[in-house]
């Protein structure tokens, strides 16, 4: 079995499988979850540069779910080279913005007026608009001329 250990990059920690120096490895959806990536698109980007990600076998599964690497019901783990991982990483020019954790949070509008009511036709719902808002005809002025229109 593997040895486990922790590397740190762009201050995301990664989980390192090193079955001897030259050969190690890290999980798929660990780097993929820690740099906002999916997973389809890392292993595709690895493929194209000539690199095939390894299917672990069930026997490693079990083995890194009883030592807490994996999350409880993982069904499957895929194993991605270490080296060209982080030069495929490295290549990322967005992937430092990224990782410096400044993600913009939402701000709650508040979705009261001024006076602290709801406005006419809002029902509370910043996105409901009054049909007079949109410059359309009440509903029932569009019935009421279909059925003079039928007369």
């Amino acid at each position: 079995m593997p040895e486990i250990s922790h590397t740190e990059y762009l201050g995301k920690q990664l989980v390192l499988l090193s079955y001897g120096p030259n050969d190690q490895y890290l999980i798929g959806a660990n780097v993929c979850n820690r740099f906002r990536k999916e997973t389809f698109n890392l292993y595709r980007s690895l493929r194209v540069k000539g690199v095939d990600p390894c299917r672990g076998s069930e026997l490693l599964l079990n083995y890194l779910l009883s030592r807490r690497t994996l999350k409880a019901g993982t069904r499957s783990v895929t194993l991605v080279p270490y080296n060209e991982t982080l030069s495929l990483l490295n290549a990322d020019p967005n992937l430092r913005e990224r990782c410096a954790g400044n993600r913009s949070k939402k701000v709650k509008q508040d979705k009261q007026d001024d006076e602290g009511v709801y406005e006419e036709g809002s029902c509370g719902d910043s996105n409901s608009v009054a049909a007079s808002e949109m410059n359309e005809p009440e509903p029932w002025v569009i019935l009421a001329n279909m059925v003079n229109a039928t007369v």
